[in-house]
Order: structure tokens, then sequence, then C-alpha cells
């Protein structure tokens, strides 16, 4: 049996030769665009801010683009015989592509996510001359210009720690459920003959994501308190854990 260790070294390895064309794009538009703009319409204060947009814009082009990117990566490595054919167990399999691939995702989109977001608020902070104002007792967010023209962002730090324990939920729920659903769509479409396979491949993962959303939301309708959400949550993701364990060791097969 390979160890788990030099399994995720592996898997990590892999994963990141599958971003590096997605970096070197991203890193063109990033910087590339910019440079055009001022080229073209010059460096005016309202260039430079509409630039600062731009680049927080791209910062959440790129985390959804790099969702969708991972979530394809993680599906394939289910039915590749490159990886399922590894001595390696069916959780050292899970376990490793999964943390290997989100690693791999915030070591590289991530880094390019931040470039984003540091370049735009560089550029609000000296061209919109924005003004924070982080208040740990406030109770909300919001944004206001004042008369002298200037923007102030009121912050409160305790929601602001909400939002980033929500985005972390977001973020794992989002992989590891969809992943299970996507186990769950290949094993049910062993049963089928390979004509159908390819019909049933989309519409059958559609349905089975709309079905397990729509009783997710159902269930999480029923809760109240940020607590119980997200350890319903918790529990949610555990189940999805398991079962994709389970649809690996004995439901989803190599088919390349």
């Amino acid at each position: 049996m390979l160890s788990t260790k030099k399994a995720c070294a592996l898997f990590f390895k892999e994963a990141l030769l599958e971003y590096r064309l997605f970096v070197i794009i991203g890193l063109g538009i990033t910087f590339l665009w910019p440079l055009i703009v001022l080229i073209r319409f010059g460096n005016g204060r309202n260039n430079l801010i509409g630039i600062g947009g731009g680049e927080l814009w791209l910062a959440v082009a790129f985390i959804l683009i790099g969702i969708i990117k991972v979530l394809g990566r993680i599906n394939r490595v289910w039915t590749n015989n490159k990886f399922r054919l590894l001595p390696i167990s069916s959780f050292q399999l899970y376990l490793c592509n999964i943390s290997m691939q989100i690693l791999a995702f915030i070591l590289t989109v991530g880094v390019l996510v931040a470039i984003n977001i540091l370049a735009g608020a560089l550029i609000f902070d000296t061209y919109a001359k924005i003004s924070w104002s982080v208040n740990p007792t406030s109770l909300g967010f919001s944004l206001s210009a004042a008369s002298s023209g200037n923007v102030i962002l009121h912050i409160s730090a305790e929601k602001m720690s909400k939002i980033i324990l929500t985005l972390l939920d977001f973020f794992g729920s989002i992989i590891i459920d969809i992943s299970f659903v996507l186990l769950l769509s290949e094993s049910l479409m062993s049963w089928l003959t390979h004509k159908h396979q390819k019909i049933f491949s989309t519409l059958g993962f559609a349905v089975l994501l709309g079905l397990f959303l729509t009783l997710d939301i159902k269930f999480a309708d029923q809760l109240t308190g940020d607590a119980v959400s997200f350890a319903y949550d918790l529990v949610v993701i555990m189940l999805s854990i398991l079962g994709s364990i389970y649809l690996l060791k004995y439901h989803v097969e190599s088919r390349n």
C-alpha cells in the first residue's frame, strides 16, 4: 500500500500542473487589461478607480471559475485509471483527492485572487480616499459617501468574522456536497448502457443536484440560530464524506 503522505504528494503535483495554464492566463489578464486601459484612456482618477473596481470583479470571477475547475478536476480523478489503480484505499483516494485539490486551488487561484483584491484595495485607498472604520460592537456593514466626496466604509469586526466563517462553510459545503452528488451520479450511470450513459451524465447530475439542494434547503429552513445552522452543515458534510467513500469503494469504477 502507498502511504497517505506519498499519495497526497502525487495528487498535489498533478493538481498544480492542472492549474498552471489557468494561472498564467489569469496573471496575463490581471496585468495586461489595466495597462491597455491606461494607454487608451489615460491615468485619470476615474479611470484608475474603474481599474480598481475591475480588479475586484476579476477576483470574484477567478473564484467562481476556480471552483468549477476544481470540481471538474475532482470528478475526473474518480474515474481515471492513473489514480484508481494506485495501491491505496478508498479513504486515502478520497482524502488525498479532495484535500490536495483544495490546497492546490488555494495556492494558485487563491494567490491570483489575492493579487487582484490587493491591487483593487490599494487603488481605491489611494484614489477614492477610503476611510476605514472598524467597530467591534457595531451590528452591520455599510457604505456611505462623506460630504467631502470621500468614501467611508463602516465595518463590523463581528459581522466580518461571521461573513468569513460563512464563506468557509459555503466553500467546504459546495466542494464536498457536490462531489458526493457527482459520485452518486457516476454510480447510477453504471446501471445504464454505454449509449445512455452519455445522455444521463449531465441530465442525471442536474436532477440529483436539484433534489439534494431542495432537501437541504427545506431542512435548513427549519433551523434557527447561526450555531445550529453551522452544526447542521457540518453533519451534512460528514454524511457526504462517508457516502462518497462508500460509493468509491463499492459502486464507482474507472472508465479511462
